[in-house]
């Protein structure tokens, strides 16, 4: 409840940010002249995101289990439409809760393929903010933050990595002085180790490099879908200028908020094409758009398969 509430007023907030001065009859307009063929190539762009997404999902877990793509997928749909439905972004887990129902993969082991793949996506977004940054120059609060945002993930990556190759049967000497409860040390011990075991692709070069190119094809595609977006409501700005508004948009949603990625999503959306000299009531116009689509593929995605990978919320509390 406390992640709900900080959720949203942190998403209440953002919200008052996007709407703030700017005239409901204006961003009304911006709907009036849609073209609906661009809508339907990124709502089609997002479903072979969701696709691309799930192979490389496979690739991670090739490691400790080949699971069949049909799993994958239907896994990873239902797995984001708890996320868009749970605040806080609690929804991350579970994908590696169900993944363990339907193979010999422990939960802990999923959460860590799932971490690789976030380090994975950071590490692409970051790529592509030094390759913008050779073509357009950017405000010095996005470089910044750019900064603050690789340093962790270098931390996570370095910390994982040392793990990996240092840790033996019984090497979390930290957790024996955290607490001298048998069961906390036992507890903790072996879900940190299941951690651990998921996130060693990130020592086995074949594996990590083929994540990382369907890391790049996965953002490219959604880049895509931004900008065909773009057109849709007739904003013209270049490709290049779309990519840094879906890094900024990316970096925003991954900030814990109300469900369904609300204020923030709007509010980067609005920073971001206000760079470029959009207007904001067009620029509102364009996130209302492109966050109900995203929703509704998310929402259409994850239904049919919700009966064959259900959850409770009593499971939910057990993860």
């Amino acid at each position: 409840m406390k992640k709900f509430i900080v959720g949203s007023v942190i998403s209440s907030f953002l919200i008052y940010l996007s709407f703030r001065d700017i005239p409901i009859d204006s961003v009304l307009n911006g709907f009036q002249n849609i073209k609906f063929r661009y809508l339907l190539l990124a709502s089609s762009l997002m479903i072979i995101m969701q696709v691309i997404r799930s192979y490389r999902w496979g690739i991670l877990l090739s490691p400790l289990q080949k699971v069949n793509f049909f799993t994958l997928f239907s896994v990873t749909n239902v797995g984001f439409l708890f996320i868009i439905a749970i605040p806080a972004r609690l929804g991350e887990l579970v994908r590696p809760y169900l993944i363990s129902k339907k193979s010999n993969i422990p939960t802990g082991t999923a959460l860590g393929t799932i971490i690789v793949e976030r380090i994975l996506d950071f590490l692409t977004l970051l790529l592509f903010l030094v390759f913008v940054l050779f073509c357009i120059p950017l405000p010095n609060s996005i470089i910044q933050s750019s900064v603050v945002i690789f340093i962790l993930v270098l931390t996570v990556v370095s910390t994982l990595v040392i793990l990996t190759l240092k840790l033996n049967n019984d090497p979390l000497s930290l957790v024996n002085r955290l607490s001298q409860s048998e069961n906390f040390q036992s507890r903790v011990r072996n879900f940190l180790l299941s951690i651990v075991e998921g996130s060693k692709i990130l020592v086995m070069p074949r594996i990590l490099l083929g994540s990382f190119v369907f890391s790049l094809l996965f953002w490219l595609v959604n880049t895509l879908a931004l900008y065909s977006t773009l057109k849709a409501v007739g904003l013209e700005i270049s490709f290049i200028a779309a990519l840094t508004v879906m890094i900024i948009l990316i970096t925003a949603i991954s900030l814990p908020t109300a469900p369904g990625y609300l204020g923030n999503w709007h509010y980067a959306c609005v920073f971001g094409l206000s760079i470029f000299g959009i207007q904001k009531d067009l620029a509102l116009s364009f996130a209302i758009i492109y966050h109900f689509i995203s929703i509704m593929i998310t929402v259409l995605l994850g239904l049919p398969f919700l009966p064959s990978n259900s959850i409770s919320i009593a499971e939910l509390r057990k993860i």
